[in-house]
Formats: C-alpha cells, sequence, structure tokens
C-alpha cells in the first residue's frame, strides 16, 4: 500500500489509509507499517515518506504501544519513523532528542534523491514551500545529522538549489564539507 500512497492525491490516499487501517485493525496496521520502514537504502526512504500520514490517523493505545516499542528499537528506520509519529503527537520518545527532526528532513529528501538528482530537484520543486525554510533553518547544523545519507543529501540539495538560492546552496555545500572533515579526524 505505502508504494501506491506515493502515487495518490492528498484526498484518495487519505480514503485508502482510513480503508486500509480499518480493515486491519490499529495494532496491526501499526506493526506492518513500521516493519516495512526498516532500512537505510533510499527505497526505504520513499516508504517512510508515505507512512507518516498512515501512522498519523494511528491514535488508539495499542498502536500507540507498538509506536513506542518501535522508538526504542534499534531497528535503523522504524526507530526514527516511530519517534517521529510520536513526536507529531507532542511525545518525544526516550533516546530521540532535538536530532530526530533533522533526521526526519534528510530521510524525506533522501527518498527522491535516492531516485536520481531529477526526482530529487522535482521534489523540491513541488515541496519547496515546506521544505526549503527548513533546510534554510537547519542548514548549518544537518552536517550533525546521523542519517547515514546526510553528505550525499546535503550534497545533491546544494548542487540542485544554485539557481534557486544561491545563499543556501553555499551553506548546504559547506555543512557537506564538515561532514567529511569530521570523518577524517
Amino acid at each position: 500500500m505505502l508504494d501506491a500512497l506515493l502515487d495518490y492525491d492528498q484526498e484518495a490516499a487519505h480514503s485508502e489509509i482510513t480503508g486500509w487501517i480499518s480493515r486491519r485493525g490499529q495494532g496491526s496496521a501499526a506493526v506492518q507499517i513500521i516493519d516495512a520502514c526498516a532500512g537505510p537504502e533510499a527505497d526505504a526512504a520513499l516508504l517512510r515518506l508515505a507512512a507518516a500520514p498512515v501512522l498519523a490517523e494511528l491514535d488508539e493505545p495499542r498502536a500507540l504501544a507498538v509506536l513506542r516499542k518501535a522508538a526504542a528499537s534499534q531497528v535503523p528506520g522504524c526507530a526514527e519513523t516511530a519517534a517521529l509519529a510520536l513526536a507529531g503527537r507532542g511525545e518525544i520518545p526516550e533516546g530521540h532528542g532535538p536530532g530526530l527532526q533533522m533526521w526526519g528532513h534528510v530521510d524525506h529528501l533522501w527518498g527522491p534523491l535516492g531516485v536520481a538528482d531529477e526526482a530529487l530537484a522535482m521534489f523540491l520543486e513541488q515541496e519547496g514551500d515546506s521544505a526549503l525554510p527548513l533546510l534554510e533553518q537547519a542548514a548549518d547544523d544537518l552536517w550533525r545529522c546521523d542519517h547515514p545519507a546526510t553528505g550525499a543529501v546535503l550534497d545533491a540539495a546544494g548542487r540542485l538549489l544554485r539557481v534557486r538560492d544561491k545563499a543556501l546552496a553555499k551553506r548546504l555545500r559547506r555543512s557537506a564539507t564538515k561532514i567529511g572533515s569530521q570523518r577524517r579526524r
């Protein structure tokens, strides 16, 4: 279902999500969605992008318990996705601090970048009103993010935004350079 949601408009996606959850129950839906979010690969990041609105619909105690357990796990992708879903409800799970939002932002950009530079460019064009202010705000600190794709995302976003916003592009490229410096130490 998550693959299909990527191509739906917002109204159709909401209808599909609510029907899918009602057929499974919230607890089962939470387990299935979180399990699909595992992995550092770009295709997993695309699934996590589609999972966010599904997880936002879950509010029953059993589903929230699944999210809390997943957030406490060490499973890459699952833990962060569950923690972000809980943070959206005002609950920051133990072990996840202020860097969680940066991780989510990098992950949002990693999915399209994994497809191709053109897909990330299109994503930045379509989602620029929401993505660019977040990039602007975090550009100087994103290099500290522990997402495995941080360097690739910063490098590509810096390259792709040169025409649209030279100052932001430069900050992103500078941040990407700091990742390389940090690893050489």
